[in-house]
């Protein structure tokens, strides 16, 4: 409850952010060179993500306890999205590599978005549903901004499909 201590905390949490940035999200030279989900990044990134939700439920008096909430979830979505690109750069080569990419980030970050609905709606929590919506929103705005004009056809109609699918059980979730 001491608030020197919340910001000492926060400012530590800012330095691992930072090694997660600069160190670890590089530290594979290729995607062969480590496994998909049992490797040391993705446990650096995992711990990350603990230490951060429980400082958010200690500190949930406090007015920033949304802040190390919030970068848990971005480190574990962080995560999820490179397990993701160096599981397709191990499965697929060609030309279909920067679409399965593409595509791959889009279900990800859409899936995740409707747990974070679902989460807040199981919780009562609003800022569940907010971030999940947030991150719907980021998502339809990558899909039309981006991903129309890079994806191959046959992905296009995948990631809208999925979208599209994902969206319909996102409003049946929220109207509960």
């Amino acid at each position: 409850r001491e608030a020197r201590a919340l910001w000492a905390a926060l400012g530590v949490f800012g330095l691992v952010l930072l090694r997660l940035l600069f160190l670890d999200s590089w530290m594979y030279p290729s995607a062969d060179a480590y496994t998909t989900l049992w490797n040391a990044r993705f446990l650096t990134f995992l711990i990350s993500t603990a230490c951060l939700w429980l400082a958010a439920a200690w500190i949930r008096e406090a007015p920033m306890a949304g802040a190390p909430y919030v970068g848990g979830h971005f480190v574990l979505l962080w995560s999820l999205l490179l397990e993701a690109v160096g599981w397709a750069a191990r499965s697929v080569s060609g030309e279909d590599l920067p679409s399965i990419r593409s595509l791959l980030v889009t279900i990800l970050m859409a899936a995740y978005g409707v747990l974070l609905v679902g989460a807040g709606v199981w919780t009562r929590l609003p800022l569940n549903r907010l971030l999940g919506l947030g991150l719907i929103a980021l998502v339809m705005l990558k899909l039309y901004l981006s991903d129309v004009w890079l994806l191959a056809r046959v992905y296009r109609i995948a990631a809208f499909s999925v979208l599209g699918a994902l969206l319909l059980f996102t409003s049946y979730l929220y109207s509960r």
